[in-house]
């Protein structure tokens, strides 16, 4: 019997790309009220209130699956600086005034989100493509190596 964060992970390895366009809830095996898992796929950068949102979500499940990519990504950042102009790629795919994305954050405003919100961050798989993202991630720099970031959130009960 797996955990409902190994089912995810599971289930992102055999489609290779888990996203799904708002958050879809999966209930425990037992007759419990509450959902036991919630999933978040790269929503949280497009909607108006990522932060009531974020903390809904955790009241209505007990866990969440959050991915959000990381606008800190150390591409992103070399592109603005020998270009001045805002990349068009895989990681944002479109023109600034194309985007669907209203907040542009990184993994550490994230952070620091959940726990001014008091969310716990109880898993966290970094992914980049590229060889320079892979080495910072493999350093140890989240923040700059990262593409996007998937977290396993609880709410902290008192």
């Amino acid at each position: 019997k797996f955990s409902p964060w190994e089912n995810f992970l599971f289930l992102q390895k055999l489609f290779k790309s888990f996203h799904c366009l708002d958050s879809v809830f999966f209930r425990a095996e037992s007759s419990q009220s509450e959902p036991a898992l919630a999933v978040l796929s790269e929503t949280l950068q497009t909607v108006k209130k990522p932060r009531e949102i974020l903390v809904k979500i955790l009241d209505k499940a007990k866990e969440a699956i959050v991915t959000i990519p990381n606008f800190a990504a150390i591409g992103i950042r070399l592109h603005l600086l020998l270009t001045g102009r805002m990349p068009v790629g895989h990681e944002l795919p479109f023109e600034w005034y194309d985007t669907p994305n209203t907040h542009f954050f990184t993994f550490d405003d994230f952070r620091a989100l959940c726990a001014r919100e008091g969310i716990e961050i109880k898993a966290v798989r970094a992914e980049a493509k590229g060889f320079w993202g892979r080495l910072l991630l493999a350093l140890g720099f989240t923040n700059l190596g990262a593409e996007r970031v998937i977290c396993r959130l609880a709410r902290r009960r008192p």
